[in-house]
């Protein structure tokens, strides 16, 4: 067997050896000869003699990257990330609910893509209000009866003639408990596009439950200000 062994340099840390080997032990999966899964002697000679000083801590690194390169040491990604504890599904987000705050409050819950255009412009001096910057958002949805409502709003601004006073949007993001994880708050937005498609590219997610082609809705907001609050 060949070892991985290059010069003679001093050892910096102890403690990052410890690192390593339990990261050896507990993480890595290794397979020299395409069978065992155990750690052959040969990773354990390299980091004796990397301990003792006669291999860089660079050289040491190498040695591993050079393992990882060759499949000799595999790393499982959902094992090295998830160093504290793992999260549920039902704690992530899962759904939006959108709430329109106009002559009275509005709410939406089928609604199924939030699109973030922009946040980019401060607003107001350094002060409590400061938090406010311009924003940019799209909704897209199955067109569905229960929007009548969103739909008669929208019609009055995109429709030919006098626009309405701009109105406010907030937007929860509910996890599979129900819970309410952040609130994002759009001030004085107008719509300025609503149009209807169909998405027949089926690489793309689908909304609905047919693997067929979709007839969707999107509306576009230009806001004034935005806020995020979270819960």
């Amino acid at each position: 067997m060949t070892h991985l062994y290059v010069g003679r340099v001093h050892l910096k840390k102890v403690a990052l050896l410890i690192v390593i080997l339990g990261l050896g032990l507990s993480v890595f999966a290794v397979n020299a000869s395409g069978q065992s899964s155990t750690i052959p002697q040969w990773i354990r000679d390299n980091a004796k003699w990397w301990s003792q000083g006669a291999v860089s801590d660079s050289e040491y690194l190498q040695s591993i990257q050079y393992m990882i390169s060759q499949g000799l040491i595999k790393i499982p990604v959902q094992q090295v990330i998830a160093t504290g504890t793992p999260i549920s599904q039902s704690d992530t987000a899962q759904t939006i609910v959108v709430r329109i705050l106009a002559d009275k409050e509005y709410t939406f819950y089928t609604f199924q893509k939030l699109t973030v255009i922009g946040q980019t412009i401060e607003t107001g001096a350094k002060t409590p209000q400061s938090s406010f910057s311009a924003g940019q958002f799209s909704l897209e949805s199955l067109p569905s009866p229960d929007k009548k409502i969103f739909y008669d709003l929208v019609s009055q601004y995109v429709n030919v003639g006098t626009r309405p006073n701009p109105f406010d949007v907030d937007i929860d993001i509910i996890n599979g408990n129900g819970k309410t994880i952040e609130t994002l708050e759009y001030t004085k937005c107008d719509p300025t596009a609503y149009f209807v498609y169909t998405n027949v590219d089926k690489d793309e997610y689908r909304l609905g439950t047919s693997d067929g082609p979709e007839i969707r809705d999107v509306t576009n907001f230009v806001c004034s200000g935005f806020r995020l609050d979270v819960k």
